[in-house]
């Protein structure tokens, strides 16, 4: 994020979905301090630590407890495993002890368009495989959005989830290209990379 602000990048309106306990937003905020930021998780359990994340950014921040997907629906299995919760089944050792509960499903655009947010400069994704989908329920916002940042897997990790490739032809599709890597995780005897942070900028977008 400081390579950015480096670079020049003016971000008004920051989305942070999956923002779990809020480390990420308020990392966030300390590098662009004008800007407004938006937090979204799905995890009520959550919103103590998104609450002292709001105070801490003051009035320019603000929260909703939501699970996020391509369309609003009454209810779907969540799998409950702390920073992992998914709405796709972690295939680990880990993953069998996560409790699956339902949640009640809305749309990114529906939450930024009730906060009076539709065209956000940068959204982050860390939805544990659900990014297409949450995608698909923000067509709105992608249409403005300069930058999404997104957490993917390489090698198969939630049951049923795309890989880092389709997301990345997704993105393609959309408009958006690769601008940087980081945060490489690697697994196995072979250390082949399992998942990485990828940062997609709008084709359609010039720096501002």
């Amino acid at each position: 994020m400081d390579h950015l602000r480096r670079s020049g990048y003016s971000l008004k309106t920051i989305v942070d979905v999956g923002a779990f306990r809020g480390k990420w937003a308020m990392a966030v905020g300390r590098v662009f301090p004008e800007s407004r930021i938006i937090m979204v998780e799905a995890q009520e359990e959550n919103r103590g630590f998104l609450d002292a994340a709001v105070a801490e950014l003051g009035t320019r921040a603000t929260y909703e407890i939501a699970l996020l997907g391509a369309e609003e629906k009454v209810s779907v299995p969540f799998y409950s495993l702390g920073s992992g919760s998914s709405i796709y089944a972690e295939m680990t050792s880990h993953g069998l002890a996560a409790a699956t509960v339902n949640k009640s499903m809305t749309t990114l655009s529906a939450v930024l368009g009730k906060l009076d947010a539709s065209n956000p400069d940068f959204i982050k994704l860390d939805v544990q495989g659900a990014e297409i989908e949450v995608m698909k329920g923000a067509m709105q916002a992608l249409e403005t959005a300069t930058l999404l940042q997104a957490e993917l897997s390489v090698t198969p990790y939630n049951a049923g989830a795309p890989l880092a490739a389709d997301v990345i032809e997704f993105m393609g599709d959309l408009g958006f290209g690769l601008y940087d890597l980081f945060g490489l995780v690697r697994a196995g005897d072979r250390e082949q990379i399992s998942q990485f942070d990828a940062l997609f900028l709008s084709h359609r977008r010039r720096k501002r």
